[in-house]
């Protein structure tokens, strides 16, 4: 088995570990608001306080590790990958300008793998485990949990569709600009000599102002709907504690249950799963 293959196996578990370790918090409202505050017993409440404060200390310890586990695997790839890359580059530009392209890409991995976006796709299965708990602990919390989810997932995938086009214009006009930039420099004397300044600017120009306007429109799209992701997360938050509390009033769920599952649907709902940036 190679080292990426081991890497990838070792966070998947520290993942399994860090999502059993998220229902300390869920498990802990529950004991106190159904068990503590009825037995009026302190010494209940001083034991529990210390048992999630060393779960949570794991919880911790698992994330980090799992996170520089991540990290490493992406610096080890790009330094294996880097020179035949370079070679490749190389010998496909010889006699003409290019944009070291693929050592961007190289690099863009190595970014992605150190970014939280990969610890979202390990963490993404707990989700339907997580979901599953609102529907034991009540089908109508279980209902507004998954329309939430829904509506959220919904707004991450709109978000895609309008910003990918613009985002990818705005990357291959920068790889131009860059480009223009380069061959600018290498030829600097001529162009002063021959009154190509003014041309090369301008072509230069059109492109920075293409990438930059592209990526300014793909960014406002993405404050807006990220803004009202949010917007509708905290919505969400205080709808299922209104439906928490009109079952506990029926007797039909614990207090303790309600905040619960509060707390399990911020995790369903957490940013990175449905609808913009993990928490």
């Amino acid at each position: 088995m190679s080292r990426a293959t081991l890497a990838l196996v070792a966070v998947g578990l520290f993942s399994v570990a860090v999502n059993l370790l998220l229902l300390t918090g869920p498990i802990f409202m529950m004991l106190v608001y159904d068990r503590v505050l009825t037995s009026r017993s302190v010494a209940t409440l001083v034991v529990l306080v210390v048992l999630v404060g060393v779960l949570l200390s794991f919880l911790a310890l698992f994330d980090l590790v799992r996170r520089q586990i991540l990290g490493r695997l992406g610096n080890r790839l790009e330094l294996v990958l880097s020179d035949p890359i370079f070679e490749s580059w190389i010998k496909q530009n010889v006699g003409r300008p290019g944009h070291a392209q693929p050592l961007e890409d190289l690099k863009g991995i190595r970014q992605f793998l150190s970014s939280a976006a990969p610890l979202a796709l390990f963490d993404l299965p707990w989700t339907l485990l997580f979901l599953w708990l609102i529907f034991l602990f009540h089908s109508y919390l279980g209902y507004v949990a998954l329309t939430g989810a829904a509506f959220l997932t919904g707004l991450a995938l709109l978000t895609h569709a309008l910003t990918r086009r613009l985002l990818a214009n705005a990357a291959r006009d920068a790889a131009k600009a860059a480009e223009l930039v380069a061959e600018a420099r290498r030829g600097a004397e001529a162009a002063v000599a021959r009154g190509m300044v003014r041309g090369l600017m301008s072509r230069w120009r059109t492109r920075y102002e293409a990438s930059v306007f592209d990526q300014s429109s793909a960014g406002d799209t993405i404050s807006l709907l990220s803004a009202v992701a949010r917007a509708l997360r905290l919505f969400l938050q205080s709808a299922i504690l209104a439906v928490g509390a009109w079952l506990a009033i029926l007797q039909e769920v614990t207090p303790g249950t309600m905040i619960a599952a509060s707390i399990l649907m911020g995790r369903v709902n957490r940013p990175g799963f449905a609808g913009g940036s993990n928490s």
